[in-house]
């Protein structure tokens, strides 16, 4: 099932052949009520993914790199990384939450 997060509605749908797909965890409040839906419907706990469109993904990836930079890491060392994004007005946030 995809959340479509202009129109806050569920439906069975095609994923873009090119999305960029990465897991989401620790989704806010405001997405309890369409997590219960699909977990209604599926019958069981829905994992939750982004799909982004290439230029978004690679803006993102950006800031997450910069993010690693201002911490002093190594990105050539870094095989995986949780961020925490936000948006601040028109800008996303990228906060650095674990690397491996």
């Amino acid at each position: 099932m995809l959340y479509n997060l202009q129109s806050s509605s569920l439906s069975h749908g095609m994923v873009a052949d090119d999305a960029v797909v990465r897991e989401v965890e620790g989704l806010p409040a405001e997405f309890d009520g369409p997590l219960r839906e699909a977990e209604r419907v599926l019958g069981t706990r829905p994992r939750v993914w982004a799909l982004y469109s290439a230029d978004l993904f690679s803006a993102l990836r950006s800031l997450t790199e910069d993010a690693l930079q201002q911490q002093a890491v190594p990105i050539d060392t870094v095989k995986t990384v949780r961020v925490r994004l936000s948006l601040a007005g028109r800008a996303f946030v990228v906060r650095l939450v674990s690397y491996s």
